[in-house]
């Protein structure tokens, strides 16, 4: 740990903590809005791929039995 710092250093290390969230904060935002346009061309795939189901022993559970595309890999 640090000890002893001078006024000078406490008020650096404040604006470079600043910096650090904003940059977080920046990156956040970023994140939320890759993951809304990841949703929407989700959509838009699913909206539009001329789908081929095709049963996909991977994705089943116990008692579900979830369709695959071939095509765009949507499971259904």
């Amino acid at each position: 740990m640090i000890n002893n710092l001078t006024d000078l250093e406490i008020k650096e290390l404040i604006l470079k903590r600043k910096d650090i969230e904003r940059i977080i904060l920046s990156y956040k935002n970023l994140v939320k809005e890759l993951e809304k346009e990841n949703k929407t061309i989700m959509k838009t795939i699913r909206d539009n791929c001329n789908h081929n189901w095709v049963k996909d022993p991977k994705y089943y559970t116990y008692d579900e039995r979830p369709n695959r595309c071939t095509k765009c890999n949507l499971v259904n």
